[in-house]
């Protein structure tokens, strides 16, 4: 391996089959080239974000020389020799230029890309490469993961790895969710719209009530009044002068509004509610002829004799520098053309005060032409008449019918039907239309209760269906978690009695992948908890070769990356699991990166 990654400038790493043993001091590297691994097989995530003080990796391992990331792994693959290459071309992308070719040709590896080279070679995608042959000192725990699980199932079931239990239960739990979420879910709504339907519907039923009971009463006080309100009688005639006394207030009430309507929209208008008097008028007047003044100063603008003036001294003025009977001429197109620039910038400045004065007459009226000024002043005189005839109409109508109803003769019947309570009555049952006409139709409302109480029951049955499944589902992992947890539990058993020389002889594995461990010695096991922290790393790594053993990982062993995984063991368990390690090495690579000198030196004297 050649890198370009963080502290490794032109940086080479050779390795063999077998236990590899990188002995380096702290701040060397080591963790730089575990990290340089991920990064050739899986690439560099560019999503990740920095978290609890932790940099993401394309900032962390940005090369210290400034150049950009870059690298070359050679492998052996399925007994082909592969040259994988790396290189960045945006800051924002590192490592995403990819090649694979066979090594020493130019000839590109077809199954191998920039996203799937690392799961094709590995046989696993990077969470479960993260989980199992990727160990650290501070990543020996193993948690749960869609992909793991996955793997677990496969090795459980029929080999199928495109099952994992916690993404089934989430999606289902999801749906759950989208069902019944409190106060947002599809149940809560279609409850709350079956509500408020009903609510109208209720309130359609009590004013087809009430407006039966008012048109009753209407009914009875009109027969009353055709009894004893003859054309003839003096009752009816006083009848018909309280009716036509009514119907003259109800004219001006219709005037006086129809008036506040116009003179509101004046208060908005050109003179702010004002009258638009002669004096108004000639200012407006005066206003439109400085528009169209300004306006026609605006047109006659052009720059084309100013232009030709300027050109025709600068010919003069270059022909007098090259010939001499020019020279004079030359020297009055120098100051005419000093003269012409200063009186183009006086006319331009001018010009600008020209178009601001216009721009400001021309919005006081809101037009964008000064012949539309006129039009808008008589356009507001045309409402203030308006307005002024609409005033003295109700005023008129009003004292018309305050003069009707002093005329009118006191009535001694006590029994005729007051015009009043009609009309009061009229007036409600008018407002018990509207409020029904705006709640809607009975048979819709009805036939959209019936559909959406249908889709309330299906949606019930869904979500209890949606329940069964959940626990369905958990049913089905439980049991094949009861499979697969006692050959995992053998497995990460008997490597930590390998590791711990004998010291602890049983493994109890949770779904969660937690653990709880029995000395030799003891009758109970102990959860993690009670373990100190060189024990818990040999129970860890324990769980992490049996899951590399157990899991199926594609056609060949992925070699094991190990980074200071061995720093809190004690000399005495540090050499049982070099031990093991070097067991595993005569079919799987190992890489051992250490900070200290004691593995090799343990390996050397054993070897003697």
């Amino acid at each position: 391996m050649t890198a370009d990654f963080g502290t490794l400038r032109h940086d080479t790493l050779e390795l063999h089959p077998g236990l590899n043993i990188i002995e380096a001091p702290n701040e060397f590297g080591k963790t730089t080239w575990c990290a340089f691994i991920r990064a050739m097989l899986y690439g560099v995530d560019t999503s990740q974000r920095s978290r609890g003080g932790r940099k993401p990796d394309k900032t962390l391992y940005a090369p210290w020389s400034g150049e950009p990331m870059a690298g070359t792994m050679e492998v052996t693959f399925q007994g082909r020799e592969i040259t994988l290459r790396r290189a960045t071309e945006s800051p924002a992308a590192p490592m995403r230029r990819f090649t694979a070719v066979y090594s020493g040709t130019n000839t590109p590896v077809g199954e191998l890309t920039h996203s799937d080279a690392g799961e094709t070679l590995t046989g696993m995608p990077l969470s479960v490469f993260r989980r199992t042959v990727f160990i650290g000192p501070g990543g020996l725990g193993v948690d749960q993961s869609p992909e793991l699980e996955k793997k677990i199932a496969s090795l459980a079931s029929a080999g199928e790895e495109n099952s994992s239990f916690s993404e089934a239960r989430s999606r289902l739990q999801s749906a759950q969710r989208r069902l019944r979420s409190r106060g947002q879910g599809v149940l809560a709504e279609q409850e709350a719209e079956t509500a408020r339907l009903r609510e109208r519907l209720s309130a359609l039923s009590a004013g087809t009530q009430e407006l039966e009971k008012i048109e009753v009463e209407i009914e009875a006080l009109t027969a009353r009044k055709e009894r004893v309100s003859g054309l003839n009688t003096p009752e009816g005639a006083l009848a018909r002068r309280r009716a036509e006394t009514m119907a003259l207030q109800w004219q001006a009430d219709r005037r006086e509004q129809e008036a506040d309507a116009v003179w509101t929209a004046l208060r908005r208008g050109l003179l702010r509610g004002e009258e638009p008097d002669e004096e108004r008028r000639k200012k407006v007047e005066k206003d439109a002829r400085r528009a169209r003044e300004l306006s026609s100063q605006t047109k006659k603008r052009s720059p084309l004799p100013w232009i030709g003036c300027l050109a025709a001294a600068a010919v003069l003025a270059i022909l007098g520098f090259w010939q001499r009977p020019f020279f004079l001429p030359a020297g009055l197109a120098l100051a005419l053309g000093a003269g012409l620039a200063l009186l183009w910038a006086d006319s331009r400045k001018k010009a600008a005060l020209i178009d601001r004065a216009l721009s400001k007459i021309l919005s006081r009226y809101g037009v964008q032409r000064a012949e539309e000024i006129p039009d808008v002043f008589e356009s507001y005189l045309r409402q203030w008449r308006e307005a002024v005839a609409l005033s003295d109409a109700s005023e008129a109508l009003r004292a018309r019918a305050r003069e009707m109803a002093e005329n009118e003769t006191p009535r001694s019947d006590s029994g005729a039907p007051p015009e009043a309570e009609l009309h009061r009555l009229r007036e409600a049952a008018e407002r018990v239309r509207g409020r029904m006409d705006a709640l809607g139709d009975s048979p819709v409302l009805e036939s959209q209760l019936a559909w959406l109480e249908a889709e309330h029951r299906q949606s019930v049955r869904r979500s209890e269906a949606l329940s069964l499944a959940v626990q369905e589902l958990t049913q089905a992992d439980e049991e094949m978690r009861a499979r697969f947890a006692p050959a995992l539990s053998r497995e990460t058993g008997e490597i930590l009695r390998r590791l711990t020389g004998g010291r602890y002889a049983e493994v109890q594995m949770d779904r969660d992948l937690s653990s709880a461990v029995r000395r030799t010695s003891d009758l109970l096991p102990r959860e993690e908890g009670y373990l100190s922290r060189g024990t818990l790393d040999q129970v860890y790594l324990a769980l992490r070769l049996a899951l590399c053993e157990r899991l199926p990982m594609g056609e060949e062993p992925c070699p094991l990356i190990l980074d200071d995984a061995l720093i809190a063991f004690d000399d005495e368990r540090m050499g049982y699991a070099l031990d093991y390690l070097q067991e595993l090495s005569e079919y799987r690579q190992i890489l051992l990166f250490t900070c200290h000198s004691r593995e090799r030196r343990y390996l050397a004297e054993k070897k003697q």
